[in-house]
């Protein structure tokens, strides 16, 4: 069975068979992976959510960013900015008064019995309408709400792990260029439409596969 990340919905989406093609001829486990400033910030945040202490969570992130990266202005003003940045995601959860529950969720979306969706979901809290909020983190926010996989998420998490209306599933993205959480909520039909349109490129990926 072929797999690809949810991450890459769009990509599918933009070119059903040539991302098919790709998919036939990926004999990589995967990009070889750099240990970016972003992906340390990411880590502190899965840090931050183990232990609950944003203070204790800053400090893991200067020693490691020490650690890492050299000894410069550059360096220095980036992890000046980066500590700002887990300060202000501490502040918004705290302030939406979300709940905690998972991390890294593995997604597991069957297109077909040659075909899913994998993948890992960031965040998953209860928020204080006692429904659910779900988000990854990213860099920035541009056309975010426009994605596919958001409403493919939302149904996902409503109808497979959680067995809930939809209305009571929001889903979104902290981005790093607001500093902030923004999370829609998507509509019964929003929702069909999306898995519409996702049974389509199922239907133009399954053709080259």
């Amino acid at each position: 069975m072929k797999k690809f990340s949810i991450t890459r919905l769009e990509d599918a989406r933009m070119n059903p068979l040539a991302f098919a093609n790709s998919l036939k001829s990926s004999t990589a486990s995967g990009d070889h992976f750099r240990y970016s400033k972003y992906s340390l910030w990411r880590n502190i945040i899965f840090y931050f959510h183990q232990h609950n202490d944003i203070n204790k969570s800053i400090n893991d992130f200067q020693n490691k960013f020490m650690l890492r990266f050299m000894d410069n202005r550059r360096n220095q003003q980036d992890m000046e900015e980066y500590i700002c940045q887990i300060q202000n995601y501490g502040l918004e959860f705290h302030k939406r008064d979300l709940i905690f529950i998972e991390q890294k969720k593995r997604i597991d979306i069957k297109l077909s019995d040659a075909l899913k969706i994998g993948g890992e979901l960031s965040i998953i809290c209860m928020n204080n309408n006692f429904g659910y909020t779900a988000y990854f983190l990213s860099k920035t926010s541009d056309c975010w709400e426009e994605e596919l996989r958001f409403p493919i998420i939302q149904n996902y998490l409503s109808e497979i792990v959680y067995g809930v209306d939809s209305s009571d599933v929001e889903v979104g993205v902290y981005a790093l260029d607001k500093g902030c959480l923004l999370l829609k909520t998507y509509s019964k039909e929003e929702i069909l439409e999306a898995l519409a349109e996702l049974r389509t490129i199922t239907t133009m990926m399954l053709s080259t596969l």
